[in-house]
């Protein structure tokens, strides 16, 4: 019986849209446009997904601006570069890292690798016995990955978008954007995260020479951190663009790197610790995020060691910036907690050291109230600009929804029902489809079992063609038979 009514968006639906959309743009605004497409969420979460792609464009972002993008259609949004960057390094590194994305993206393009001639390289060697020459051959075979765009994805369109845009895939889904632009080392190309502690201050406009000049900082240890279950330091700053907070945590504890033993570097003693989480308020005061261990060299994540992250229960425990940092502290970026130094110093007026510059500076340093004042005073400039981000979010509804959109891309296994919706079918039209298949991984799926993402990724090509090709035939024997 012919099918006629496909009632799903395709991924060809998508590129067209796309390419429709950038015609009518102005010519000097079409290299900085790209589209993400919500086409493969359920449409019932689509809403909240623009929200959450709202927010996680502008925590990439350098601007000062809240930019939210445009809706083109019910599963098409546009935005452009320019939203994100100031300068044009700035653009240059968001839309390298974007074509990134697009390079190793399975949804719209054809990602192989070949294995390319192999090159024989002759080369005289001397015997080291009789003295002769003689040649020796030395095979090297290499492979290289080629992308290339997705035949089920209308490659007419996919070339009107591609001189547009003068990008490689103008165009990627917005589930596969979010998961990969929030974590590492993705997100610290598309937010600029430089390569060591001191160029992420500087970039953020703080001195820390002045800082420590005129002791313009402050800070809290605990005996017992509720993230790390080890004792943590956690130290605020002052920037010009708001509160800039790091917490120093360790692997082991002993006396060097307990922060209560060591409140202060005195005498050439110093706390010692491992790697350091920093949060800072970006320019639109958004948080930007960022690891960096004690030597000051940037980390993609927390050794499992120091920390776990426990979020997710779906997920791996490893703690990576951004997103382990946003669904994890839920309280507008800011965890609460309470100080214990502050608690040990409290009330005492004798400290047991013999010059009192030191005493002075560990009641400097350990003033709670101040901090906390600091604290919610950034709380709520975040919170602000997530409302902006995100047109109507709190900051804990955020945090939900993003762990839940990365969550089911990411974590889930991809169902049947969720394989069929991507390559644009419903279920039975995914089974006819689909039925002449010799993939492991589609027979599988046809089996009414569901797979890994992994697997489904390095199946998505064979199936979204053969969805193509099968709409094809159903959309001819339609209108033959009218």
């Amino acid at each position: 019986m012919a099918l006629s009514l496909f009632a799903v968006v395709t991924p060809a639906d998508e590129v067209r849209a796309a390419a429709a959309d950038v015609k009518q743009l102005p010519p000097e605004a079409c290299s900085a446009a790209r589209y993400l497409t919500l086409y493969a969420i359920d449409p019932a979460k689509r809403h909240e997904a623009l929200q959450v792609i709202g927010y996680t464009l502008n925590t990439l972002s350098n601007s000062r601006a809240i930019s939210p993008p445009v809706l083109v259609t019910p599963t098409l949004v546009r935005f452009s570069i320019n939203q994100y960057t100031v300068r044009q390094d700035e653009f240059a590194a968001w839309a390298a890292a974007w074509e990134k994305l697009a390079e190793s993206d399975p949804y719209f393009h054809l990602r192989t690798e070949v294995l390319n001639r192999q090159e024989s390289v002759l080369s005289n060697k001397s015997s080291p016995r009789s003295g002769s020459v003689h040649q020796t051959t030395n095979h090297r075979p290499l492979t290289t990955f080629l992308t290339t765009d997705g035949g089920w994805a209308d490659l007419n369109a996919t070339a009107q978008l591609r001189e547009a845009t003068h990008s490689a895939g103008a165009l990627l889904r917005a589930d596969y954007f979010l998961v990969q632009a929030t974590t590492t080392p993705h997100y610290y190309e598309f937010a600029d995260v430089p390569n060591t502690e001191n160029e992420f201050l500087q970039s953020l406009g703080v001195d820390r020479a002045a800082i420590d000049h005129l002791h313009a900082n402050a800070g809290a240890n605990l005996v017992l951190s509720g993230v790390t279950a080890k004792p943590r330091r956690i130290v605020w700053a002052q920037g010009p663009l708001g509160g800039v907070y790091s917490t120093l945590d360790v692997e082991r504890v002993d006396a060097e790197r307990d922060p209560l033993r060591r409140p202060i570097t005195a005498a050439g003693l110093a706390f010692r610790y491992d790697l350091g989480e920093w949060f800072a308020l970006a320019p639109n005061g958004l948080w930007r995020t960022a690891l960096f261990n004690s030597a000051g060299r940037r980390q993609d994540s927390v050794p499992d060691r120091v920390a776990k992250d426990t979020s997710d229960p779906a997920g791996d425990g490893i703690v990576i910036p951004i997103i382990s940092c946003i669904r994890c502290h839920r309280e507008a970026g800011l965890r609460p907690f309470t100080d214990d130094e502050t608690k040990l110093l409290s009330g005492r007026v004798d400290l047991f050291s013999p010059d009192p510059t030191i005493v002075q500076r560990a009641v400097e340093f350990y003033d709670e109230p101040r901090l906390q004042r600091q604290m919610e005073f950034d709380r709520q400039t975040y919170a602000d600009a997530v409302v902006r981000a995100t047109a109507g979010m709190k900051p804990e509804e955020l945090a939900q929804s993003l762990a839940a959109l990365f969550r089911e891309h990411a974590y889930l296994p991809v169902t049947p029902q969720q394989a069929a919706l991507e390559v644009g079918l419903n279920l039975t039209q995914f089974r006819q489809a689909l039925a002449a298949t010799r993939d492991p991984v589609i027979l599988l799926l046809l089996e009414n079992r569901s797979v890994l993402r992994g697997q489904w990724e390095s199946s998505f090509a064979e199936a979204a063609l053969a969805a193509e090709a099968f709409r094809q035939v159903i959309t001819s024997n339609t209108r033959n038979s009218n």
